[in-house]
């Protein structure tokens, strides 16, 4: 997956993040006054409300990447940790890590938005 990709991602999780618990874009609301730049905290070039800095996103446990080396090696019809080994060797760990992570974010976004 290209940077580009991540940073689309990224930044489309956090506004469907921003909205999660809210209703779906087909009800009606009031318009929330905005918040004032008081409310805001600046990170990079653009200001980023203090309630989307709690939101705690879901990340890959060691649970999630032993069933996935252990899923890797039954493919392979090899040992798990001959496999664990291999990716460990290569530097390939945290590339399936964060491939995980990634996984349970977009789960964790759809399950709190509606996408049409």
């Amino acid at each position: 997956m290209n940077a580009s990709y991540r940073t689309t991602l990224a930044l489309a999780g956090i506004a469907l993040a921003a909205r999660a618990g809210g209703a779906s874009a087909q009800v009606p609301q009031q318009q929330a006054p905005q918040p004032s730049t008081m409310q805001m905290v600046l990170k990079g070039k653009a200001p980023v409300s203090k309630d989307i800095l709690k939101v705690k996103l879901p990340r890959a446990t060691e649970a999630d990447l032993d069933d996935r080396i252990a899923e890797l090696a039954k493919k392979r019809n090899a040992d798990p940790d001959q496999v664990y080994a291999s990716l460990q060797k290569a530097g390939r760990l945290k590339e399936i890590e964060q491939g995980l992570t990634e996984e349970k974010v977009f789960k964790w976004l759809l399950e709190r938005n509606t996408v049409e």
